[in-house]
């Protein structure tokens, strides 16, 4: 599953936050494209690590609309 910025952002509240989260700067995350996936390494480490089970819910939620 990819991990849209919007979706990532919405996992933590703010761009701060996330950034915090994942050990980036906000700068990184504001310049991600709002058209495609945040990058590979930090989906995994959201996706697997720090936001599992949002993530997980989330994912089984869009493919309830699929």
């Amino acid at each position: 599953m990819d991990i849209s910025k919007q979706d990532a952002i919405a996992a933590y509240g703010t761009p701060e936050a996330l950034a915090t989260a994942l050990g980036i700067g906000r700068t990184a995350v504001v310049m991600w494209s709002d058209n495609k996936p945040i990058p590979e390494k930090h989906a995994l480490k959201l996706r697997y690590v720090l936001k599992a089970a949002y993530f997980r819910k989330l994912e089984t939620q869009h493919e309830k609309t699929v």
